[in-house]
């Protein structure tokens, strides 16, 4: 599920089964190895990048949770 307003933005990933928020905890994980800081709640990953972000920035944001979206095994 992905939802946002302006800016911010969420992504709720499905739990491991018998392991909440696991999946979410090792997502923020690599995001922040890639130099992204998101925040999470449960299965939920909450991004709000500065409103002076631009476009070269938001291309970036968007890179990096794409390829970390790929890395998980869903």
């Amino acid at each position: 599920d992905i939802r946002n307003i302006g800016l911010m933005g969420a992504i709720t990933l499905e739990s491991i089964p018998n392991d909440l928020g696991q999946r979410a905890y090792t997502f923020q994980n690599n995001c922040l190895k890639n130099g992204l800081l998101v925040r999470v709640s449960g299965e939920s990953i909450a991004m709000y990048p500065p409103l002076i972000a631009n476009e070269q920035e938001i291309g970036q944001i968007l890179e990096i949770l794409s390829n970390v979206l790929s890395e998980l095994k869903l």
